[in-house]
Formats: structure tokens, sequence, C-alpha cells
């Protein structure tokens, strides 16, 4: 999908409405990860700044405030800023909000000792995640943290590849633009960029086979 159009999907009431609508035991998870992942890259690396990019409606701006993060939240749509900046400003936390691309980091390489990407991967296409971590890999100095969906290699029998793949297809039909990549794809890209898993956490499995993490990156090597 290209990435600019997300901006289409969310403004207006998708934007307001962001949170509530979404509530529930995945994002549960997401938020139970990050504060744990947050509180272990504040005992690994003291005072650190922070890249959050899609930063949405900012569900994650009273965990910075809580370990004294120093964070920069982009976003491709200005209605999600906006929510974002209303959360800031309830909680006054001096964040930092831009429109940005993840596809388009250029200008803030090596900015940040961290960056941050949740509920994006699976917009992106295998060519855009790969490029998508890679953009992450150059702008964050140690660490990337990154969530997606998977279907994993382990799983992955002939059936059960027959079966995701008809899913793909007909979800690809009925004009759901979002895809789940093979395992593989991702730790290729993850190599690619330079970044190896240091820890993860499973967040949910879909009925369809399907596996959902987020992990914790660590630079290896230049991306």
């Amino acid at each position: 999908m290209k990435i600019q159009k997300l901006k289409q999907a969310y403004f207006g009431d998708v934007a307001t409405e962001y949170d509530a609508i979404r509530a529930g035991s995945k994002w549960q998870g997401e938020q139970e990860a990050i504060r744990e992942f947050l509180g272990r890259l504040r005992e690994t690396l003291g005072d650190f700044s922070l890249l959050d990019i899609p930063v949405g409606t900012g569900r994650f701006l009273e965990f910075y405030r809580e370990f004294g993060v120093a964070a920069t939240g982009l976003d491709v749509s200005g209605d999600m800023l906006a929510e974002a900046e209303k959360k800031a400003t309830a909680l006054a936390y001096p964040i930092k909000l831009e429109l940005g691309n993840v596809l388009d980091l250029r200008d803030r390489a090596g900015g940040f000792d961290v960056a941050l990407c949740i509920r994006l991967s699976n917009w992106l296409d295998a060519d855009c995640l790969a490029k998508a971590l890679g953009e992450l890999s150059r702008t964050a100095r140690r660490f990337v943290v990154f969530g997606v969906r998977v279907y994993p290699e382990a799983e992955r029998t002939l059936p059960r590849a027959l079966v995701q793949g008809l899913r793909e297809q007909v979800r690809r039909l009925k004009g759901n633009r979002i895809a789940i990549h093979r395992e593989k794809t991702v730790q290729d890209a993850f190599a690619a960029a330079g970044l190896a898993v240091r820890d993860e956490r499973e967040i949910e499995r879909g009925a369809e086979g399907s596996r959902y993490a987020i992990y914790w990156l660590e630079k290896t090597a230049p991306a």
C-alpha cells in the first residue's frame, strides 16, 4: 500500500474515536509490552531519546512521561497528530509532533537512541517493509521496537500454506489492505537492516494461524 494513502484512512471520526474503538485484549497486550520494554530500555540506556512512528493518537505518551523519555512523534495524518497533541497537553508532556513518513527518514539518521513502530508493518508490502526497517535502523543509534503479524515458518505445512494463501487472496479481493507477512520475509528484513532480535512479546494468535508479536531489536551493523 502507498503509505501516503494512510492519511486518507485516518482522519475525522476515525482519528477522534481511534482509541475507544480499538480498546480490547490486543490493545492492552500492546500497552503492557511497550511499557515493559520502555522500562528495560531505561535500565539499559539511562535517559534516552525515542522516535515514535506512527505516533497515532499518542497512546504511549503516558509511558514516555513515566520513564522520562525524550520522544518525537511522526505521523502521515494531521488529524491523528491533533489527537496526540491533545494527550500531550493533558499530560503536560513536551513531545515534538510532526508530519513524517517511515519510508523517508533520511533527515533523521542517527538522531535517536530508539525507534518505535507499532501497527504499521502490515499496511506495507514486502518491499516497503524492508525499506521501513532500513529507515528505522538508520534513524536509531541502538534499538528498534517493532510490531508485526506473521505466518510462522515452523507451522507452515503445505495444507496450512494453501489455506493462508487463499485467505490473503480473499482479503485483497474484499479490499482489505492489511497484509500478513511470512515470518521468513520479516526475519530477512531484520537481517538486511542490521537488526537482531533481543527479545519479543507475543500479543495475539490469529485464527488463520498468524502470530502477532512486538520485537525488541538491537542494531548489529549499519543498515
